[in-house]
């Protein structure tokens, strides 16, 4: 997003951010803006708050913040055709300031960044590194020093307290890059253990429960019926998982409820199967062995799946096992 000054921000976030006197009330103001509770933050366009692509890592970069790390820029990792139509590969990376007497998080940082392989990149040690290329050409890059004119850019003098701009000033610049290029949790999950966040429990669902046409979907054989889906997303998996239960004839007079596991990142926003499962089957010796029974069995599964029963075990999708959902058994009498 491009950085500008902003004669447009509102009184209220103009005072909210003049009121800050240290990283850490900087920190907590940027939360905010994550959060969508401040329409606007310095050096960015007034009104606008993170890009698209971010939304996923709020909760997050949000905790990065509260906890003294005060984040300037970051992004996702990716590999996938761009609006331009060229190849677009970005590695997962974000990178702000740590004021110079929290030792103790510096540490915390540096540990993770070691335990996960990430690059770690603190001020004037580092020439920057490239986190997109285009078509195999380097296009940008994070950790480079900045200067105190363009720091003055990102935190303009007519917003930021003077003793608070200083603190930032002399605060170390910390870079935290993956190596890998495209989707991986493990920058994010390392940082989330660094300050102490879990994100455990922060599936969240996206819209409600709805009825799709199953063959729509990659990976699905014959389906009968309607097939239904829930979509979620979570802060490591960048993207959107969507569980769908489908119907298909099983063996001989009886219909079986399929459950798939499909994630939206692997084909550039169309869901990908990953993972199907049989979890139900009514049959000839079933009280209602019809197709609308069955139908109704499969609505009544994706009603099961919540937020809450969706369990993370920090491995990125779509290497490993990355969800348990409960299992039922149809109905017999």
């Amino acid at each position: 997003m491009p950085r500008l000054r902003l004669p447009w921000m509102s009184r209220a976030d103009r005072a909210r951010w003049r009121g800050a006197r240290s990283i850490a009330d900087l920190g907590d103001l940027t939360a905010l803006w994550l959060e969508g509770k401040i329409a606007s933050q310095p050096g960015y366009s007034p009104n606008y708050g993170p890009d698209e692509e971010t939304a996923p890592l709020v909760p997050v970069l949000a905790a990065a913040n509260r906890s003294g790390y005060l984040t300037d820029n970051s992004q996702p990792g990716l590999h996938e055709p761009g609006y331009d139509g060229r190849m677009w590969q970005q590695r997962a990376a974000v990178t702000g300031w740590v004021d110079r007497s929290n030792t103790d998080l510096m540490h915390r940082l540096r540990e993770a960044a070691w335990s996960a392989g990430l690059i770690l990149c603190t001020g004037r040690d580092c020439d920057g590194v490239t986190v997109t290329q285009v078509d195999g050409q380097d296009y940008t890059a994070f950790g480079e020093t900045i200067e105190p004119s363009y720091l003055r850019v990102l935190w303009p003098a007519h917003l930021i307290d003077p003793g608070c701009y200083a603190a930032v000033e002399k605060a170390r610049q910390v870079t935290l890059v993956d190596p890998r290029y495209g989707n991986s949790s493990r920058l994010w999950t390392a940082l989330a253990q660094a300050i102490g966040y879990d994100w455990s429990d922060r599936w969240s669902e996206i819209g409600t429960l709805s009825a799709i046409d199953g063959r729509d979907l990659d990976g699905c054989f014959e389906t009968l019926g309607q097939a239904y889906a829930r979509d979620f997303t979570h802060p490591a998996a960048q993207g959107q998982v969507r569980v769908v239960h489908y119907i298909t004839r099983g063996r001989g007079d009886t219909y079986a409820v399929l459950r798939g596991l499909h994630h939206s990142f692997l084909r550039g926003g169309r869901p990908h199967l990953i993972r199907l499962g049989q979890i139900g089957v009514l049959g000839r010796d079933n009280a209602r062995p019809t197709l609308q029974a069955a139908e109704e069995l499969a609505h009544c599964f994706t009603a099961e799946v919540r937020p809450g029963r969706i369990r993370w075990d920090g491995t990125p999708f779509p290497e490993g096992g990355c969800i348990d959902l409960p299992r039922a058994t149809a109905p017999t009498g």
